[in-house]
């Protein structure tokens, strides 16, 4: 795989997780989108061979086409979230954006690993 999006996917769970943890809603927010996006760009690798962009519609549709994955796309993520004022992302869409990109990483990621798709 020409960029490790696996591995990018579980350092930004990560990392959101961490942060959210430590009351930093928009970072979390943010990340958790990345993670998201990874997520989604190593389903279409291992697929296609290819993935691209940042619109996480544009990389959700393509997922569901092939492969059916039942997922929440992190709501009103997008990646100049980095560039906004603090506050944000609240609390609450904090903590539903990161519970998603854990959830999808785990459904995902995970299994592509156990079955010797992905290192």
């Amino acid at each position: 795989m020409a960029d490790n999006f696996p591995e990018a996917a579980r350092k930004d769970v990560v990392d959101s997780e961490t942060l959210l943890s430590m009351n930093r809603y928009d970072g979390a927010g943010y990340l958790a989108g990345y993670a998201v996006e990874c997520t989604l760009k190593t389903l279409i690798w291992v697929e296609t061979g290819s993935a691209w962009g940042h619109n996480l519609n544009d990389l959700s549709s393509r997922a569901l086409q092939l492969a059916p994955v039942a997922y929440g796309r992190p709501r009103g993520w997008r990646e100049t979230l980095r560039y906004e004022a603090e506050g944000t992302v609240s609390e609450a869409e904090s903590r539903l954006r990161v519970s998603e990109a854990r959830r999808l990483h785990d459904e995902v990621i995970t299994p592509m690993k156990l079955d010797g798709l992905i290192a």
